[in-house]
């Protein structure tokens, strides 16, 4: 179920139910992806990002690719929404790592920060700052869900979708 859609006809906010159609996990990726019902509604393009509103969103108007340095935002089950700065263009990982094989240290990006929190069930969030979406969570390494005690949170570059045929919305 996914609630970011409005009727095509009255313009309000309605719940549509998307279906699963694939996924991919290997050296170099690791996503899934869902349609959703293309008559009668409109996706809105916003991922739920401020953790003084849970209901409230961040409307996505493009994308980029972060480079260390750039500051980035997430939205996580039990943390909420916080924010750090990409650390590294690579990612180290343990032995088999991406479902049974090696992974590409280069296919994903790294954020740190005192403020950042991250935990267990933050992966397939969103990776952002402002209106520009740049990733989704992978992976974490954490010693609790409070802000700072995030050691590391991975991300897959938001143009591993793009380079897969598949869209945002």
């Amino acid at each position: 179920m996914y609630d970011n859609w409005s009727d095509a006809a009255s313009g309000a906010q309605v719940t549509a139910k998307l279906t699963y159609e694939d996924q991919l996990f290997d050296a170099t990726h690791d996503l899934a992806w869902h349609s959703f019902p293309v008559l009668g509604y409109r996706p809105l393009g916003e991922v739920f990002a401020r953790d003084t509103c849970s209901s409230c969103g961040v409307v996505i108007l493009s994308t980029a690719a972060a480079v260390p340095g750039d500051r980035v935002c997430h939205r996580g089950l039990l943390t909420g929404w916080t924010c750090g700065v990409v650390s590294s263009s690579t990612a180290s990982f343990g032995s088999k790592d991406c479902n049974g094989q090696v992974c590409d240290p280069r296919a994903y990006k790294v954020v740190v920060g005192d403020d950042l929190a991250c935990y267990s069930g933050d992966s397939g969030g969103p990776v952002h700052y402002g209106n520009i979406a740049y990733g989704i969570v992978k992976s974490a390494s954490y010693a609790g869900v409070e802000p700072g005690r995030c050691g590391a949170l991975v991300f897959s570059p938001i143009g591993k979708i793009v380079d897969l045929g598949l869209r945002l919305y």
